[in-house]
């Protein structure tokens, strides 16, 4: 695997965990993005691929997630590339495209236009955890907007695996997703 050249750290916008989410809904509306949805065409839209980030059955302490040459030129490494549309895959991949959303322009205000960026699998630096937070509540917003969560929800009587299986999200996440969205409307299981 070749890496960049011009190769940078991604650095956080450092806006709020709602406003990243906001971002995310937007990025997934404005292309018609459901809930639901395999993200694998859209990675390919955007000029990127897929490929495997797994040595053996490990994942190596300093892999990179994300490995981004230019603008629309990125490898997206997730663990299981042969199921890009299990629901953890999807929610690895919305990360991705949120580091890539997200971080990309302030590399390239940084260090120019030709400037590539790396983001670690495992986050270590406070910036990096900066960062993933971000690219979570970017995949949060992505995945599903706050009013599919809430529709899903109410109709499934606040059964998380139901609504998990609903919109195809990791149902370990669905807690997150309840807490992120949380409304009066909300009904408890």
């Amino acid at each position: 695997m070749r890496f960049p050249r011009n190769a940078h750290e991604a650095t956080p916008l450092g806006f709020g965990s709602s406003e990243i989410r906001r971002i995310g809904e937007h990025a997934a509306s404005s292309r018609n993005i459901e809930a639901g949805a395999s993200l694998t065409s859209l990675i390919a839209d955007l000029g990127g691929r897929i490929g495997n980030l797994m040595s053996g059955d490990i994942v190596e302490s300093d892999a990179d997630s994300l490995i981004v040459y230019r603008e629309r030129s990125f490898l997206a490494l997730i663990k299981e590339p042969t199921n890009p549309d299990h629901p953890n895959m999807r929610f690895e991949l919305a990360m991705l495209i949120g580091h890539y959303v997200l971080h990309l322009h302030r590399v390239h205000a940084a260090h120019g236009v030709d400037a590539g960026m790396l983001v670690p699998f495992y986050a270590r630096t406070r910036q990096q955890k900066a960062c993933q937070r971000e690219a979570v509540d970017f995949a949060v917003g992505f995945l599903v907007s706050r009013e599919a969560f809430l529709e899903r929800w109410n109709a499934r009587l606040g059964s998380a695996a139901a609504v998990a299986a609903d919109l195809a999200i990791p149902a370990k996440y669905i807690e997150a997703f309840r807490t992120a969205y949380a409304e009066a409307s909300l009904k408890a299981a």
